[in-house]
């Protein structure tokens, strides 16, 4: 399934991860409106390249791909994974 993604460029990724969020608002609107912001106004700014996408992003992702993410940073040796 995955495949299906793979040949994504990030912009197209951001794109799609907006436009998902917009499809299912009632369910991620609690998390971006409980840090004061409405959500209409955060997936604006999210559409601009160069604002850090950040959990919620990778969530709605996640769910629209139906995959979990692995994330590896510098500080862990161990990944953090992310699982639907």
């Amino acid at each position: 399934r995955l495949c299906e993604f793979a040949a994504l460029t990030h912009l197209q990724l951001r794109r799609a991860a907006c436009a998902f969020l917009e499809s299912r608002e009632e369910l991620f609107r609690p998390f971006v409106e409980a840090d004061g912001v409405a959500f209409g106004e955060y997936v604006k700014g999210m559409r601009r390249n160069g604002t850090w996408a950040g959990h919620v992003e990778l969530q709605a992702l996640m769910l629209m791909m139906r995959v979990n993410f692995k994330i590896f940073t510098l500080r862990n040796e161990q990944p953090l994974e992310l699982v639907n």
